[in-house]
């Protein structure tokens, strides 16, 4: 939920700088490793 909330942000907000954009992408990233991360050795 929070991925797509942020990703809904940065589609929408076409305003953003590129900088901006890329951390989110990194911190969308970084989400999915972890959570993939727990899911594997859950």
């Amino acid at each position: 939920h929070t991925v797509s909330s942020l990703l809904n942000y940065a589609v929408r907000d076409a305003e953003i700088p590129d900088e901006a954009f890329e951390a989110i992408v990194v911190e969308i990233k970084r989400m999915l490793v972890s959570y993939l991360f727990s899911v594997a050795t859950g």
